[in-house]
């Protein structure tokens, strides 16, 4: 899980790296240009089923881990639900446990996990890339290969699903959201384009619909 883990194209591309290293899925929250939206193993849309199975889930500079590995109905009983198995392994590799130092900040619930690494996630990656490729034996590499298919195969169908959403009303009026971003995309695609702000007010089209590749193609979120 990423959300403000690539400071610079050079992090982008160590994300792949290590995904492609562990045939692992990504789900990214958006806090910075972290991951390519057309990766096969960019299962950004498929977040809720990914942390239901996933055995070991990593967050990297993630700002509200506890968002990821649960759920909470905002009513008067205020209802808590823990998305990930009970036995899942939690492992942070994050810089702000250095700079929490209140309980009344905008810092969201704090998350336990079994291995907490204070450190720049960045600066942290060629070395856990280095170590995750000699500790990957030829049966970790034939799981890992299964893995990456099945993945591969989950990509497409929810690409296909999701144009199939974005039709679904496309000559309403006011215009969609989805039409919106799609006919934005006919205009940009061949041009040397950046968002600069955040698309959950369109409700993450862009993210859905455009080939996020480039660091300079999405500023991340506020803060």
């Amino acid at each position: 899980v990423v959300d403000r883990a690539a400071r610079t194209s050079k992090g982008q591309d160590l994300l792949v790296e290590l995904a492609e290293a562990l045939q692992a899925p990504v789900l990214d929250l958006f806090g910075r240009q972290n991951f390519p939206s057309r990766h096969p193993l960019n299962q950004t849309e498929r977040g809720r089923a990914i942390v239901g199975q996933a055995d070991v889930i990593i967050g990297l500079e993630v700002n509200d881990f506890w968002g990821v590995i649960n759920s909470m109905t905002d009513n008067i009983v205020g209802t808590q639900t823990r998305r990930a198995k009970a036995d899942a392994k939690i492992v942070t590799i994050s810089t702000q446990d250095l700079y929490i130092r209140a309980n009344y900040q905008e810092f969201q619930r704090f998350q336990t996990a079994d291995v907490s690494i204070a450190a720049d996630t960045e600066v942290t990656l060629p070395m856990l890339i280095e170590e995750v490729k000699r500790a990957m034996s030829g049966d970790n590499k034939t799981v890992a290969q299964k893995r990456g298919e099945d993945l591969k195969k989950a990509f497409n169908q929810t690409k296909e699903r999701l144009l199939q959403t974005a039709a679904i009303a496309w000559d309403a009026s006011p215009i969609s959201t989805a039409r919106l971003s799609a006919e934005l995309w006919a205009v940009i695609k061949d041009e040397n384009w950046g968002m600069v702000s955040r698309d959950s007010s369109l409700s993450n089209w862009p993210h859905r619909l455009w080939n996020f590749d480039k660091y300079h193609q999405f500023i991340g979120g506020s803060g």
